[in-house]
């Protein structure tokens, strides 16, 4: 998988003018968020379980490029507040998608270092309660890299659930 366009990789931290994503969203002041700003579903608009997130990270960087060409300040905890709010409604979308057409499915694993994230935890957590799903998910002190999910698919695979 290419993770070229993850905000950890520079493009979201260089456009909010924080070294990382993580110090970014706390130097932007992310839990103050006032007015998020409206960015695009990753959640492809057809009848696929699929997702691209190329059109969120080039919308942020247009509208960055936008309010620094007005000469305005970036409010840096509504774009934050704006892509997270875009990135987790659109994984929740399809998720949900999933379990429509899969009924019997009746678990989700959230793993890998994606599973961190507090916004995705709660917004599955509430999906999975609505839905009757059961999710399992690791402490967010283990979800510093795949290992879990690597972990979960062998785990599977062993057991011919692949």
């Amino acid at each position: 998988m290419n993770n070229q366009n993850h905000p950890s990789n520079g493009w979201f931290a260089r456009g909010l003018k924080a070294q990382y994503y993580r110090p970014a969203a706390k130097a932007a002041g992310f839990c103050f968020a006032k007015n998020p700003i409206k960015f695009p579903s990753a959640a492809v608009r057809d009848d696929s379980l699929d997702l691209s997130f190329s059109g969120i990270k080039t919308a942020v960087l247009n509208y960055i490029n936008q309010e620094k060409q007005k000469g305005n300040e970036l409010p840096r905890a509504d774009i934050a507040a704006g892509f997270v709010e875009a990135a987790v409604s659109s994984v929740v979308i399809k998720l949900g998608k999933a379990f429509d057409r899969n009924p019997e499915m009746k678990t989700l694993v959230l793993a890998g270092g994606v599973a961190a994230n507090s916004h995705l935890r709660a917004a599955l957590e509430k999906m999975c309660k609505k839905r009757g799903i059961q999710l399992c998910m690791p402490e967010r002190a283990l979800c510093g890299d795949n290992a879990a999910m690597i972990a979960a698919a062998g785990y599977f695979e062993y057991c011919g659930h692949a």
